[in-house]
């Protein structure tokens, strides 16, 4: 119960000091430019900056447009107020606009039902590039479990406490990060391999690579968070082939499992132990386990699609998005990057096909 109550309190701290600076300061645009004409805008919401983040929007794009926003964060009954606000705002800054707001799970599409928006289903975790969490074969098994989270309370690392065999990947940003819950979780779990840990004067964060490589010496996922978004991690370790022990969650990391590789427990550190033994006794084979995966990413691909290709479609657009999408698509389909620099993404290989 205690545990508890300081991941709400490390939550509520974090979002203040969220709101105290980039208020101040404004937050970086995290968006994508998925087609240039006409303007197709993929933006991450961020709810601090967004008045800000539209007036810029309206500065540099010329024109009617479609804008997507996808939500990193659980979405909630603030989210659709935030969202009419968005909705006035883009009338005065980017007339003409379209807005569908992508939701991670089916229980945030409800959230829109009786409002003047449109919500679609549109799991975000879709969009990792599976050229680079693959499985390695040549990669020895050396840890029961690995979790992959930032060194948060929301993370709720005191569930991997009876793990014995356990690895961590984690980081750390400034603006929220906490000490005193850094050092408790490195000092609990003293028995863990830190792969990378934050509190090390040598702390690095991993490249997408790496992460993929460390996944790759691990048996089992672990996603043991109450509430976020979709958490990336969740689908990188199905994409490397590992099953996953997880605890009920809102936000939406569960529209990619299923019940042959995701066992789900008790948010007890005894059950989470108990279930990574009986993940690895199912034997399950990667390559099974991230076929299964793949195919729901496809399917939220193709939604993504359809949605673009039917606003081409109304304003008299012959364009196919489909392979506009597959030759310009890159990891999480975005990066955070300074209004100036926004631009469309340069063409490249196609990381998946439909």
């Amino acid at each position: 119960m205690l545990d508890e109550l300081r991941v709400s309190v490390g939550r509520w701290r974090q979002m203040i000091k969220e709101r105290i600076i980039w208020g101040r300061t404004g937050k970086p645009l995290r968006a994508g430019l998925l087609l240039d004409e006409p303007p197709v805008l993929y933006v991450k919401f961020n709810d601090v900056a967004w008045r800000w983040q539209i007036v810029e929007l309206g500065r540099k794009l010329q024109g009617p447009g479609l804008l997507l926003v996808g939500f990193l964060w659980l979405q909630n009954e603030r989210t659709v107020k935030w969202m009419r606000e968005v909705k006035t705002l883009c009338a005065k800054h980017l007339p003409g606009w379209e807005i569908v707001i992508l939701c991670n799970s089916e229980p945030e599409v409800s959230l829109y039902a009786n409002s003047d928006l449109r919500a679609e289903l549109f799991n975000q975790n879709s969009l990792l590039d599976e050229t680079i969490y693959k499985i390695d074969p040549s990669v020895p098994k050396e840890f029961d479990a690995i979790y992959d989270g930032q060194l948060i309370r929301f993370k709720r690392h005191h569930l991997a406490y009876d793990v014995r065999s356990l690895a961590l990947i984690s980081y750390k940003y400034d603006m929220n990060y906490d000490p005193s819950y850094g050092r408790k979780v490195v000092s609990d779990l003293s028995h863990a391999t830190w792969i990378n840990n934050p509190l090390d004067p040598n702390y690095r964060k991993l490249t997408d690579a790496e992460v993929a490589h460390q996944y790759n010496r691990a048996r089992v996922g672990l996603c043991l968070s109450a509430e976020e978004g979709s958490m990336y991690a969740s689908t990188q370790y199905l994409l490397c082939g590992l099953p996953l022990v997880t605890t009920k969650s809102r936000g939406g990391r569960d529209g990619m499992f299923n019940e042959i590789d995701c066992i789900y427990v008790l948010d007890t550190a005894s059950a989470v132990a108990a279930a990574v033994k009986e993940a690895i006794s199912r034997q399950l084979d990667p390559a099974d386990v991230r076929r299964r995966v793949l195919e729901k990413m496809e399917q939220h691909r193709a939604r993504l699609i359809t949605i673009v290709q039917d606003y081409l479609r109304r304003r008299g657009s012959e364009k196919n998005f489909a392979e506009i999408f597959s030759r310009h698509f890159t990891n999480k389909l975005l990066a955070v990057k300074p209004m100036e620099e926004l631009k469309m993404f340069p063409a490249k290989n196609a990381a998946f096909t439909l």
